[in-house]
Formats: structure tokens, sequence, C-alpha cells
């Protein structure tokens, strides 16, 4: 899902709407509850992105111990990659 400004922003002032992959009108948001909405849209991809920095976390640690550190800083970019783009999603923010 993402969210834009609805196709006739200037008759409908200050309303949103959540579409989704294909572009179809999911709901309308009130500018007011613009970001509350921004971030239960984001909550699963948010918990997605937790759940995989625990895991990346636990790799590095592990290639860490084992000398190979390019993976590990390899790693960490990624981390931080993917970690930027659900932040951007959670502030309503497209990448």
């Amino acid at each position: 899902w993402r969210m834009q400004f609805a196709p006739d922003a200037e008759r409908r002032r200050g309303v949103k709407v959540i579409v989704d992959k294909k572009g179809d009108l999911v709901a309308e948001v009130p500018a007011a509850r613009y970001y509350n909405t921004c971030l239960i849209v984001a909550a699963p991809g948010l918990l997605e992105q937790l759940e995989a920095t625990v895991e990346m976390a636990l790799s590095v640690a592990a290639n860490w111990e084992n000398g190979d550190l390019a993976s590990s800083v390899r790693s960490l970019v990624q981390i931080a990659s993917e970690a930027e783009e659900a932040i951007a999603t959670a502030k309503g923010k497209t990448a």
C-alpha cells in the first residue's frame, strides 16, 4: 500500500488516499490523520524489517567472530539501507 494525494485534491483539500500495488483505492484519509495512517500502513513492513534486522545482526556477529569482517560490513550496510526504507514508509515518504 502507499499514500498519495487524492486525484482531485483541489476539490477535496487535505484528503490523501491509500492505494494498493495495483493502484486501486483502499481508503481516503483526512490530512489530520495522515501520519497515524502512515504508521498503521507501515506496521507490517516495520515488523518484517525488525525481524530481518535481528537475523542479520546475529549473522554479522557470527561473521565477525569467524574473521570475515568484509561480510559483516556488507551486512551492516544492507541492514541500514533496508531500515531506511522502512522508516521512510512509516513517515509517509515513498522511495
